[in-house]
């Protein structure tokens, strides 16, 4: 055992957290537009997460993609009977659900589940108390003047405890009233409820460097975890976090009401399920039943008003804000309606604005001017909800003891999703079969939205799955559509048959190398990484960040092959075994043959282009690309970037050197963004997969700025980095797929 000593940055809304770049471990304010996620996480133990906790998920092949999938509990019959005979060997399915057996399992793991999550909630409390910007403001009162009403707050809580407000608080002091004796000796308690663990005052007066020092003794196997879990909770309440999770709740509001369950239900689904990550991941700015506290709405307010001085960005004078709000609502709603990728325009916009005010008020260096009170009221708001969360929380922890399974799990379902992560083996069988039991495993489902069906699976012709994409803002894509049949000897083949469609300028060799070597690619490559029968031990394979209609790359033994292991870890071979086959032909644009399974092959090809009449026109997508060049001054773009901004014809010379980089590059094939229903010939190999896998139900994994709540997938995920050549499909990817034949009649 060491003396360990855990830091943790926390963060509260001041002038200088939005009109300067933040610290080196932070992105620069002025970069809000594009940053991909209300925030990641890049600890050693756990993997991104754009969740934090509840969707920490530990180990070589997990993610927050697989934490999703992991409490994915189906709570069928025939899977209750097989944890029933996991826990109680010798019983199973036939066994009567009111037999006095079943009953027993029942209540002793339910018992032995509920002092797991009481384990857990103590431990989540204790940091998310340490990471309150109301517990550091509350401690730095005598350097903060802010109205906190720390003596009274202290009061309520811990009656008699007043005196500690400024002084070194230790964890007997704050809960003399606490009834632990549910976990009194678990390993978690012992560590956080001893004396040794203590809160001390923070030491620096710069809030964004402030710090919290957790003393107590730990090997780094014990503390890595709870470091990290800290850092998480932490980053909920940074102002930048906030801005971003209500901003972007806002705008699911809108889609929600466009994207109805009846109009749309696999999107209504996706932006469900976005809101409910949103409220788990930022609980201190709903209430019980998810609404706004109001505060909350008083910093959205101040999100419009921020968004309403975009016609006065023109000299560092004083702002008028007497009627911004109503305008930079009305900036937003219009921005909201135009496009459902529009979340990423609103914000570079917002923080553009934001970064100007605080201009504004560093030039006039007065604290009373409106331009300092826009930042004073946003920081009074966190404050205030800062302290509402310590007051719950310090209530809870008092009575950890009586809260039931259903409780936390209504209350802290981020508890609950923790605690099954981190759970293994029989631990893990018993809080599923609890979990089912008692109706809770349905609110951590992740549902499929089922389409037509036709076709019996266990005929040569097999069964028709209608797929119905789902992953706002890019899904609701109907129409696509799988085959599934079973062989023989029980293997399920799953068939996909794509139309490919020549929108013009594409050669007769590119035709005809598109519609069978990507076919034979795939098909060889997705049966080898998840072990299909009848495939060969090893497989050597082309480039995955490489087109694969090029004389380059003709031969499979070329130069940065991968030699792939079959099946490729972590896929094992399944029983009953799975196999896939992907079919490709050319169509034409006119055939009535063409059915509802197309991609549309273009030589250029944008998707970001919002005109898609243009989105596949060369001189057009130049021009995207040459705006995106001259945008980033060249960085990127060959030697574009060197040209000095002091120059004499800056402008043209900038706009010269990008024409040429593009039209370069473009003619390699390069600077195209393709998505499922639009490629190019030079697609390369692991674009192809991702975007045909999507066709097959699979959600993307990645996090840019139109997808800031994804479920982010490992570095290795076909649907995160496809062009890498660790890219492969993982076993949820097929559990994903087997699910619409499971759960769609």
């Amino acid at each position: 055992m060491l003396k360990a000593s855990l830091t943790i940055y926390l963060t509260v809304l001041s002038l200088d957290a939005l009109s300067h770049p933040a610290p080196s471990d932070m992105e620069p304010i002025s970069a809000q537009g594009a940053k991909s996620s209300n925030y990641l996480s890049n600890g050693a133990i756990y993997g991104d997460t754009t969740g934090g906790y509840g969707f920490l998920c530990s180990g070589k092949f997990c993610s927050e993609a697989e934490a999703v999938n992991k409490l994915d509990l189906s709570c069928d019959p025939k899977e209750t009977g097989n944890l029933i005979k996991k826990l109680c060997p010798g019983y199973g399915l036939d066994l009567p659900s009111n037999s006095s057996a079943i009953q027993n399992l029942e209540r002793i793991s339910s018992k032995t589940f509920l002092k797991h999550l009481q384990e857990n909630l103590f431990e989540y409390l204790k940091l998310s108390s340490i990471s309150n910007p109301h517990r550091i403001n509350m401690e730095k009162k005598n350097k903060v003047e802010l109205d906190l009403e720390t003596d009274d707050l202290i009061e309520e809580l811990f009656p008699g405890m007043a005196e500690y407000s400024n002084s070194m608080i230790s964890v007997q002091d704050l809960e003399p009233r606490a009834d632990y004796s549910c976990i009194g000796k678990t390993d978690k308690f012992l560590l956080l409820g001893n004396e040794e663990f203590s809160i001390y005052p923070p030491t620096q007066k710069n809030i964004f460097d402030s710090k919290t020092t957790i003393e107590f003794e730990a090997s780094d196997e014990i503390r890595g975890p709870i470091e990290e879990k800290a850092g998480a909770l932490n980053q909920r309440f940074h102002p930048e976090n906030v801005v971003r999770a209500i901003t972007y709740d806002k705008f699911l509001d809108h889609w929600e009401n466009v994207y109805s369950k009846s109009k749309d239900p696999g999107m209504y689904e996706s932006i469900q399920s976005q809101k409910r990550k949103i409220r788990q991941s930022y609980p201190h700015l709903f209430n019980g039943q998810g609404k706004y506290h109001p505060e909350t709405t008083n910093i959205m307010d101040k999100v419009y008003s921020a968004l309403g001085v975009s016609g006065q960005r023109v000299s560092k004078s004083t702002i008028d804000f007497s009627n911004s709000k109503e305008i930079g609502k009305k900036i937003f709603m219009e921005k909201a309606k135009s496009k459902n990728r529009a979340y990423p325009d609103i914000l570079k916009e917002l923080f553009e604005n934001i970064n100007y005010i605080g201009d504004v008020a560093a030039s006039n260096k007065d604290e009373s001017t409106p331009e300092s009170s826009f930042f004073g009221g946003i920081d009074s708001e966190l404050n205030k909800l800062g302290k509402r969360l310590l007051k719950e929380e310090g209530q809870d922890r008092t009575r950890i003891c009586e809260l039931s399974i259903k409780n936390i799990a209504e209350k802290y379902p981020n508890v609950l999703r923790q605690s099954l992560l981190e759970m293994k083996g029989k631990n893990l069988d018993v809080a599923k079969f609890v979990m089912c039991k008692k109706g809770i495993a349905k609110d951590f489902r992740k549902p499929i939205e089922c389409g037509k069906t036709s076709g019996n699976i266990n005929s040569p012709e097999g069964k028709n799955f209608e797929v119905l994409k789902s992953n706002f803002p890019y899904g609701g894509a109907k129409g696509k559509n799988i085959n599934v049949r079973t062989l023989p000897d029980g293997t399920l083949v799953v068939k996909k048959k794509i139309q490919l469609v020549d929108k013009g300028g594409i050669k007769e060799g590119e035709i005809k190398c598109l519609s069978t070597r990507v076919e034979n690619a795939m098909n060889r490559d997705l049966n080898c990484q998840i072990g299909a029968p009848g495939v060969e031990e090893k497989l050597q394979v082309s480039p995955m960040g490489k087109p694969l209609c090029t004389k380059r790359l003709a031969s499979n033994t070329s130069e940065g092959s991968i030699l792939r292991n079959c099946p490729t870890p972590p896929n094992e071979k399944r029983d009953p075994g799975v196999k896939f086959e992907v079919e490709l032909e050319f169509v034409s644009d006119d055939s009535s043959e063409k059915g509802d399974d197309v991609i549309n092959i273009y030589k250029c090809y944008r998707s970001e282009i919002d005109d898609k009449t243009k989105a596949g026109d060369c001189r057009e997508v130049q021009k995207y690309n040459v705006q995106i060049c001259k945008e980033s001054f060249g960085v990127g773009y060959g030697e574009c970037h060197k040209i000095l901004r002091t120059e004499d014809l800056y402008e043209k010379r900038l706009d010269l050197c990008c024409n040429k980089n593009v039209a370069e590059r473009m003619g390699r094939g390069e600077l195209f963004r393709q998505n499922a229903a639009n490629m190019t010939p030079g697609g390369n190999r692991g674009v192809w997969y991702h975007e045909i896998l999507h066709t097959m139900g699979l959600d993307d994994e990645y996090s840019d700025g139109t997808y800031p709540m994804t479920d982010l997938g490992d570095y290795n995920s076909i649907m995160r980095s496809a062009s890498s050549n660790d890219a492969i499909i993982h076993p949820r990817h097929v559990d994903r797929i087997l699910k619409r034949v499971k759960e769609c009649r």
